[in-house]
């Protein structure tokens, strides 16, 4: 995987075998976290398998996420609305 980025944030466009993966500092996202990292952060996969790391995300939430740094092959994001089941 490679991804082109300009500026400090990483930001880009997340290149994955056989197409991209449009992801951004700052844009909202729905996700499902699927299982939790070594550090105990949530691990959810978007389109084509891209890696965001999820603090406080456990499985099963389904929170809504801003991304605040993309990487070449995992993103960060902090979760800005969680799904109602998890309340």
């Amino acid at each position: 995987m490679t991804i082109e980025t300009t500026g400090d944030q990483g930001d880009g466009i997340a290149k994955v075998e056989r197409g991209y993966v449009v992801i951004v500092p700052g844009e909202v996202r729905d996700v499902t976290i699927e299982t939790t990292g070594d550090q105990g952060d949530g691990i959810a996969k978007v389109e084509r398998g891209y890696v965001v790391i999820v603090p406080g995300g456990q499985p099963g939430d389904e929170p809504s996420v801003e991304i605040e740094q993309v990487k070449e092959n995992v993103a960060f994001a902090s979760i800005v609305e969680r799904d109602s089941r998890a309340l």
